[in-house]
């Protein structure tokens, strides 16, 4: 390597490196991003509850999923439940199979493979993993 190579990527690690400081004015620095934390949060949490009170759209369009039981209805997925938690593998049509780069909260979920969670009961929402297919949507 160059000396000037060499001379750059010192300067360049001493200035990723923090300060090294007394206890007391780490405490301090922690309380300010304590701060700055907080007030995060509290915006998170509002614009969370901001997006709850969203008004509803009405779904008037007759979809149909074709599932292990057959062609339901977007109804006929909420199984009787409030809620309905949709994941939706971006697969075209012809692919074979769920990838394994599913989310990990999907992934391990299949109504043939797994007893339903329990919280589904409890919560009042079901779950559905949907992928477009040659013929439209497949719920599975």
């Amino acid at each position: 390597m160059k000396l000037k190579e060499m001379e750059r990527e010192r300067k360049a690690s001493e200035m990723n490196r923090s300060r090294i400081v007394s206890a007391q004015e780490w405490e301090a620095a922690r309380q300010q991003l304590l701060v700055k934390e907080k007030e995060l949060t509290r915006a998170r949490d509002a614009l969370a509850a901001e997006r709850r009170r969203m008004p509803w759209l009405a779904v008037k369009k007759n979809y149909k999923f074709e599932g292990p039981k057959g062609k339901i209805s977007l109804l006929d997925l909420f199984d009787g439940r409030r809620q309905l938690i949709v994941y939706r593998a971006f697969l075209e049509p012809g692919v074979k199979g769920w990838a394994p780069s599913m989310p990990a909260s999907a992934a391990p979920w299949s109504p043939t493979r797994s007893p339903r969670r329990p919280s589904e009961h409890t919560r009042h929402h079901s779950r559905v993993r949907l992928a477009r297919v040659a013929e439209g949507y497949r719920a599975r």
